[in-house]
């Protein structure tokens, strides 16, 4: 009678703990994934911001050598400061793109794609190790950043500038008497988590010139 009153578990049983365990597992490793997606989307962001600073810092520095040439020889920073605002000749093969003009002040921010095709035609970048403008784009492999390779010419994974003048700004009225800048830097690439889209990041910096 005590043999027979021990019995092993039925498959259902068998079935609704297989289940649990699958449950509780395939959680986990969702959940972990999650988890490394946000670090490493946390990392790369924070590597786009150090690249943004970085540009922003060498226009900062451009600007101060052309208002330091004013009235004396110029410098080659002040010549690439001129390459950055459309005004002087390109230092790379490709031919200097155009001024800024009212339209590409309206396409500031209105890009759907973060290919190289959708960029303004007056964006660029300067180039970390030698100060250089230079227009050289190219689609992203991990993260939006600037890729300065010894022997090869510098390449822009989608994070470039654009130079808008203030004789563009719609705002601007006739008692801002000094001249100025606002240079748009933008980055964009794809997010590591699925589905996550197109990461954007960028900021503005402002830098004043005399009137010409």
């Amino acid at each position: 009678m005590l043999r027979r009153a021990q019995r092993g578990d039925t498959l259902i049983e068998v079935l609704f703990a297989v289940s649990i365990f699958s449950a509780v597992a395939v959680g986990t490793i969702v959940i972990m994934n999650q988890g490394i997606a946000s670090a490493q989307n946390a990392l790369e962001i924070n590597l786009v911001r150090n690249q943004i600073d970085t540009q922003a810092e060498l226009l900062r520095h451009l600007n101060n050598a052309k208002l330091t040439a004013i009235g004396r020889n110029g410098t080659i920073e002040s010549a690439e400061w001129d390459k950055a605002i459309g005004a002087g000749t390109s230092s790379s093969n490709a031919a200097l793109q155009p001024s800024p003009s009212a339209d590409d002040y309206d396409r500031i921010t209105t890009f759907e794609e973060c290919t190289p095709d959708n960029l303004p035609p007056n964006a660029f970048f300067i180039n970390p190790k030698n100060g250089q403008v230079a227009r050289n784009f190219a689609t992203t492999a991990t993260f939006a950043q600037i890729q300065t390779v010894d022997g090869l010419p510098a390449e822009s994974n989608m994070l470039w500038v654009q130079p808008v003048s203030s004789n563009l700004d719609p705002s601007r009225t006739r008692l801002t008497l000094t001249r100025y800048y606002d240079f748009h830097i933008r980055a964009c690439w794809d997010s590591p988590g699925a589905g996550g889209g197109v990461m954007k990041l960028g900021t503005i910096v402002r830098l004043y010139v005399p009137n010409a």
